[in-house]
């Protein structure tokens, strides 16, 4: 008979990671990953830092161009900047 020994930690010892610190990390321990690349380029974008995303998206097309969501990302990213700008010329 196999005996299961389950052990719990207390919440204090819990680690909490966001987002961010998690692909940050996977850059230091990987070389040209380019689907963390996209990753921190969606979390830059929802931060409104659009600089830092198109770097990112970029980044990870050219490190691997048949990355389609990365394609998609830049591509979408670069639509609604000219939109932007279409639109404060016009007001």
């Amino acid at each position: 008979m196999r005996t299961i020994k389950i052990i719990t930690l207390p919440q204090s010892t819990r680690v909490s990671i966001d987002s961010e610190t998690l692909w940050n990390h996977a850059l230091a321990v990987t070389s040209d990953n380019d689907v963390t690349e996209n990753n921190l380029g969606i979390i830059f974008l929802g931060r409104g830092q659009v600089d830092k995303a198109i770097s990112r998206f970029q980044t990870a097309v050219d490190l691997r161009p048949e990355n389609a969501p990365a394609h998609d990302n830049l591509a979408r990213l670069f639509f609604k900047r000219v939109k932007w700008r279409r639109d404060v010329a016009l007001s």
